[in-house]
């Protein structure tokens, strides 16, 4: 992933784009913990009513009250708003859309192989969530394929009610990256 990533963002340096490499605004672990507070209320709402995704119980043992949904909407404006500022000036963030290549379809959990180590399929879960947590528009576009020739792809992520800009980001991503999915030097 990081090599395909590597790749596509110095084929776009090459084509005339302007590419850094940027840490983003906060800790990625912040991030999770803002949206894990933020989605029990969701998730407290669907466990009352008998239709909780697996593993939410154990994240909603106690149901939130309103003093706590206002405090994470608070801390969620705050976080769009560090994103926000970050992207200023800034067409889109190109990021991994996952930690590996596609993987055949598994039970929720089933391990996978993320750079030679065994772990969770939950681990893809947390490279949509920046996206989600801040309303951020996202697209998935195909950037290579991995050595057994499972597809790539890259994230990228714009600012807020921007997507057609994004969609046209996208494009040429696509169009540098040979229109077709190429075969990272892995």
């Amino acid at each position: 992933m990081r090599r395909a990533i590597e790749r596509v963002s110095a084929d776009l340096l090459a084509a005339g784009a302007r590419v850094t490499e940027q840490p983003l605004p906060f800790d990625f672990e912040e991030l999770l913990a803002c949206f894990r507070r933020m989605i029990r209320f969701p998730l407290a709402v669907l466990v009352a009513h008998g239709h909780a995704p697996p593993g939410a119980t154990r994240l909603v043992t106690d149901p939130p009250g309103a003093a706590e949904l206002f405090a994470a909407l608070a801390e969620r404006d705050q976080m769009i708003q560090r994103f926000e500022g970050w992207l200023a000036g800034c067409d889109a963030w190109i990021c991994p859309a996952a930690p590996t290549a596609a993987f055949p379809h598994r039970p929720l959990g089933q391990p996978i192989q993320v750079d030679g180590e065994s772990v969770s399929s939950q681990v893809i879960d947390p490279f949509c969530t920046l996206a989600t947590y801040t309303g951020c528009p996202a697209l998935v576009v195909p950037i290579g394929r991995d050595p057994v020739g499972l597809p790539i792809g890259a994230q990228l992520i714009g600012r807020r009610w921007r997507d057609e800009h994004l969609l046209a980001v996208g494009q040429v991503v696509i169009d540098v990256a040979g229109g077709a999915p190429f075969a990272p030097d892995l």
